[in-house]
């Protein structure tokens, strides 16, 4: 055991490596062929499978010489016992019948015992992957659910009370004193540069993080009383990294509900401006997109991703840059359809771009974490609303 224990923890912490290193070599296959022309990191790749074909041959030795080593006293017993027997045998003390019993009794307790060692080698393997799991499982997560929860409220109004959140070892607040309110029904879009602070809004609203200072409430329930589950039962939200998994559209839509009909999809599809790709594909929903989406491309995946949202039917809608890598004229044809459907109830757009912002209720500007003013589009001309996410432009009350 003490002889093959490094490379047992080495082989468990090097399989894992493997894999990841592996993955990204097939998936990261054409930027490697632009930017890793002399196989870098191919050979690394390489490096760490020799080593863990290292690895896994001192384990096989030493798991040879643990078998033999039984294997060798096991039969020195049973000639031992031999040995030992045959004078007794000829004394008369012994029946000669009994030696062969006695001598494969001894080679049968070798057998009984043989699995011990390689339980034994196999050891300090199972404690390394152990305690990778238990350093995971054990590791806190950034918003523990209240040991009391509350009833999921039936409003919908979402407010931020002077919500101030800073990320571990970050040096400043990413937000700082933030106050904002998504009634029931309404529409308002939050604008700012990258960094402003737009996401961590959506973080917390899904209640994936807590503030240090302020709070939230849905429905007047503060989130301090509601679980994350009761939270995103409430909410549908669309992130700039949200995955697709490998499998069908069909599969992939229905992690928003998996009651859906197909009825229900293709609506979806329809205000997400993907229902004509998707028809024109030999497969329709059941066309297999590949890991990450990889048969899609950037504008296709973000329209999905709304779909798959809209699916969920929840009566609060939170999109992060969803029109990230479409076209103006897609871009203005999706959210004029989620802006016009019923379905959709309160909608967080959370963006950088100006497309449709004088159709929101509210227009509220982000800077460096903080508001820096509120704008309602109907005070406003169109092309006041449409620049607000350049500058803070007019504004019908300041923060």
């Amino acid at each position: 055991m003490r002889a093959g224990a490094p490379a047992a923890v080495r082989l468990t912490a090097g399989t894992a490596a493997l894999g990841a290193r592996l993955v990204d070599e097939v998936e990261g296959l054409a930027e490697l062929a632009v930017y890793d022309p002399d196989g870098l990191h191919r050979r690394a790749t390489l490096a760490a499978s020799d080593a863990l074909v290292a690895d896994e041959r001192v384990l096989s030795n030493t798991a040879a010489l643990s078998s033999a080593g039984l294997l060798l006293a096991g039969h020195v017993l049973l000639v031992a016992v031999l040995l030992l027997g045959l004078p007794v045998v000829a004394a008369g003390a012994l029946a000669a019948a009994d030696l062969p019993m006695l001598a494969l009794l001894g080679l049968a307790l070798f057998d009984a015992v043989a699995a011990v060692p390689l339980a034994v080698q196999a050891m300090p393997a199972v404690v390394a992957s152990a305690s990778r799991v238990f350093e995971i499982a054990d590791r806190p997560t950034g918003a523990p659910d209240p040991a009391d929860p509350v009833p999921v409220p039936s409003a919908t109004h979402l407010h931020f009370d002077a919500v101030t959140f800073r990320y571990p070892g970050a040096s400043r607040d990413t937000l700082d004193g933030v106050t904002l309110d998504l009634p029931a029904g309404r529409r308002i879009a939050v604008v700012g540069p990258s960094g402003a602070g737009k996401s961590t809004l959506a973080q917390l609203a899904m209640r994936f993080a807590l503030p240090h200072a302020g709070g939230l409430a849905l429905g007047g329930v503060p989130y301090g009383g509601l679980t994350g589950e009761a939270v995103r039962s409430r909410i549908a939200f669309v992130g700039q990294r949200d995955h697709l998994f490998a499998a069908t559209i069909r599969d992939n839509l229905l992690l928003g509900d998996p009651n859906a009909d197909e009825e229900r999809l293709r609506a979806a599809c329809r205000i997400a401006q993907i229902l004509p790709f998707v028809e024109a594909l030999s497969d329709g929903f059941d066309t297999f997109v590949g890991a990450h989406g990889a048969k899609l491309s950037g504008g296709e995946i973000r329209r999905l991703l709304v779909a798959r949202a809209l699916v969920a039917s929840r009566p609060i809608l939170i999109l992060d840059e969803p029109t990230e890598g479409l076209d103006p004229d897609t871009e203005a044809r999706l959210l004029d359809a989620l802006l016009d459907d019923p379905g959709v109830g309160s909608l967080m757009l959370l963006t950088h771009r100006p497309a449709r912002l004088d159709r929101m209720d509210a227009i509220v500007r982000l800077e460096d974490g903080r508001v820096v003013s509120r704008l309602d589009p109907r005070t406003t001309t169109g092309a006041d609303a449409g620049g607000a996410h350049s500058g803070p432009g007019p504004t019908t009350r300041q923060s």
